[in-house]
């Protein structure tokens, strides 16, 4: 008999004993169903009843302690890290009972774990492979989930799953996977405020829609689907509704749908049962496991349907037997009564060697049978072939290269000499280099694994997430072809995300507060380092967009400081520093929403430069009343046109001598030269040149003899300001 098989007949042996296991991490609500389930009695209507019991002390204690404080409208302790507490429970659903042991633990037994402490990450690890061993003899599984949108912790969840079923596999294989598991959405009353058992089938297909629909929830439906057909999604609230701050309602008797996943589950685990023994109704048992197996079923199973099923299967193994323990005594009979006694044994021998499976039991044997017959013998002559093409058909089977490199070995040990195999042994030897070269590889890939690992702890200390993507992208840098690649991206994905979210909320955040003097240069700094990343592309356009808003508008703001200095002091090197500050708005190529202001204040500017009708007037200064009675003729010259303005000087200091109005450009220059008409003595002053920047101030003009006196020019600067 093979050995899986007398494993699951075992496991059949005692199927009535495999605990329904609650499984969930940190805060996922595992405790609170214990407590609650608890404290309520079951229910009962026409079609089902559904009560629980606990027997147990320890059990009994620690959730009567628990309850204890719901009732006072506290929450329970969370449970400690070092502490795995035993529930068990006993539930009976109409006529048949199910054990409900589960382990209530601290979630974060079932996540990840580093520390310096060789010796607490064994302990932690010994805890935890307990735990996931516990759920491996389960006869269902609730998984429970907490409604969450937090990404990172829902990718958790996911691994924690993903390392349950696998736990799974490796110590019951396809067979222990296949078991009714339920995912269970709790705290459901945060996602539905009023619940009541009448909206339980529209809640439920919420649920659905809400694990499909969510991006990390959905992975994990697919897992737990992909490994066994049994597998359905509730919603429940172990208390209903709750007060502010999340706490138990002063009413604890209405949980909603507490009870459904447990009476779906034990439901599920008695067809699953059904089906794993007329499974092994088909194969090689003996008669009395037969029966202990059925036997077992129908004592604790009360749907009439299964017991059917069961009975008719078991019906059809026991006619099947009949049949071949006559065939087999028809054989047996006929050889005993023939001369041929001692070849019967060597047949039956042969014969079992050929009905087993197990390739390398059956080398052994056949070495043995050799051993004890001889190699002459017609059966041993067939034996060797058979051992040849065995451990050939194994070879090509064989997916572990270990494995794979030891048959290889034995192969060319056992036939290298052999003449009639040289065919063969030349192309196993050509398959032993293939086969250590993958073998190289797959060690080379568990090297890879290490890395990966001691990449993902040290990440764990790594507090920016660009950083963390950087570190991840120089792995995948060193590794692209690794298994994982996919998942080291997702990962990459979500941390550039973050990195990028985070600086493009800082720039927006300083954009905010732009009236502080540091924040302009901080936002500068900020979006150059945002732009400096290649891979940040789902910000990039609105980080540009405000890049080219907040160059546009100091920009701006430079022509309007350029103009306010021209208006307060107006000369042609500040209206020239307008023009360059216009240029440099207008060849940047970030915005136009100041274009039109920019393009009036040149034109105003080209207006200037063209030349307005403007009104000056002319004054000189009579110091010490030098000239006083003295006539005066200034002569005004302005693109080479002239105009003589008369007075006869008075007494007063400043002189007013007249006005004339004519077209300015603001880049020319008023030329005044003064004479004296008295004592026949005309000869003139020097000329004395104005241009924009010297109204309003005194210019001297000296003439003959140690004269001199100051000329001052004034307008109405008004007309040559900009608006």
């Amino acid at each position: 008999m093979k050995r899986d098989l007398e494993i699951k007949i075992e496991e059949l042996k005692s199927y009535d004993e495999k605990p329904i296991g609650v499984f969930g991490a940190r805060a996922s609500g595992k405790t609170m169903f214990f407590t609650v389930l608890y404290g309520l009695t079951g229910f009962r209507n026409e079609d089902e009843k559904f009560s629980v019991i606990c027997n147990d002390s320890d059990t009994h204690n620690y959730l009567r302690e628990n309850y204890l404080y719901l009732l006072e409208g506290k929450l329970p302790p969370r449970t400690d890290i070092n502490e795995i507490n035993k529930v068990i429970m006993r539930y009976f659903y109409n006529k048949s009972s199910y054990d409900l042991k589960s382990l209530d633990f601290a979630g974060e037994l079932i996540g990840t774990f580093s520390h310096n402490d060789e010796d607490l990450v064994k302990m932690f690890f010994e805890k935890q492979k307990s735990i996931y061993k516990f759920f491996a003899n389960c006869g269902g599984i609730l998984i429970f989930l907490n409604p969450t949108n937090d990404k990172k912790d829902a990718f958790e969840r996911q691994n924690e799953v993903n390392n349950l079923l696998g736990m799974i596999q490796n110590e019951k294989g396809k067979w222990g996977c296949d078991l009714p598991i339920g995912i269970v959405l709790t705290k459901w009353d945060k996602i539905t405020k009023e619940l009541n058992d009448d909206i339980i089938q529209d809640e439920e297909a919420r649920a659905e829609e809400y694990i499909k629909n969510h991006e990390i929830y959905s992975n994990i439906y697919n897992q737990i689907a992909g490994v066994t057909e049994h597998v359905k999604i509730f919603p429940i609230s172990a208390f209903g509704s709750y007060k502010e701050g999340d706490l138990p309602p002063d009413d604890l008797s209405n949980p909603f749908n507490l009870f459904q996943p447990l009476v779906w589950t034990s439901k599920c685990r008695d067809i699953v049962w059904a089906d794993r023994i007329k499974y092994v109704l088909n194969e090689k048992i003996n008669k009395k496991q037969a029966k202990s197996i059925v036997d077992l079923f129908l004592l604790n199973v009360e749907n009439k349907e299964l017991q059917d099923e069961v009975n008719h299967s078991y019906k059809n193994y026991l006619n099947k037997k009949r049949r071949k323990s006559m065939a087999i005594f028809a054989i047996i009979l006929a050889l005993f009564i023939g001369i041929f006694s001692i070849y019967l044994m060597q047949l039956k021998n042969y014969v079992d060697i050929n009905n087993n499976t197990n390739t390398e039991i059956r080398i052994k044997e056949i070495d043995k049978f050799i051993a004890k017959y001889g190699s002459k013998s017609p059966l041993s002559i067939k034996l060797i072939s058979l051992k040849k093409t065995s451990l050939m058909t194994q070879i090509s089977i064989e997916t572990d290269p270990s494995v794979k490199l030891s048959l290889i070995n034995v192969f060319i040990d056992s036939y290298k000499d052999d003449k009639n195999s040289i065919d063969e042994v030349e192309n196993i030897r050509k398959q032993k280099s293939s086969t250590e070269k993958l073998a190289n590889n797959i060690s080379m890939q568990n090297s890879i694994d290490k890395e990966y690992e001691l990449l993902q702890n040290r990440i764990l200390f790594v507090n920016d997430d660009f950083d963390k993507y950087k570190e991840y992208n120089s792995f995948i840098l060193k590794y692209p072809d690794y298994i994982k690649l996919a998942e080291i991206k997702s990962k990459m994905k979500e941390h550039l995300s973050i990195a990028e979210t985070k600086l493009y909320q800082d720039i927006i955040k300083k954009q905010n507060n732009l009236s502080d003097t540091n924040n302009k240069s901080e936002i500068f700094s900020l979006i150059a380092e945002f732009l400096s990343v290649d891979e940040f592309n789902t910000y990039k356009k609105e980080v540009t967009s405000i890049k080219n808003n907040l160059d546009e508008e100091f920009a701006y703001n430079e022509v309007l400081s350029s103009i306010d200095k021209y208006n307060n002091n107006i000369t042609r090197e500040t209206l020239k520093e307008v023009i360059r500050k216009c240029q440099t708005y207008l060849t940047m190529n970030v915005g136009n929403r100041y274009q039109k202001k920019i393009l009036n204040t040149l034109n105003q500017i080209e207006a200037l430069e063209s030349g307005k009708n403007i009104e000056f007037e002319f004054y000189i200064l009579n110091k010490n009343s030098k000239y006083t009675n003295q006539n005066l003729d200034l002569i005004v010259e302005i693109d080479n046109k002239a105009n003589i303005l008369e007075r006869k000087i008075g007494k007063n200091n400043l002189v007013y001598v007249g006005s004339q109005n004519f077209k300015f450009n603001i880049n020319q220059k008023i030329i005044v030269t003064p004479y004296f008409r008295d004592n026949n003595d005309d000869t003139p002053f020097k000329s004395v040149d104005f241009f924009v920047e010297d109204l309003e101030q005194e210019i001297d003009s000296t003439g003959t003899k140690d004269r001199s006196l100051s000329i001052i020019v004034k307008t109405n600067k008004n007309n040559l300001k900009l608006k």
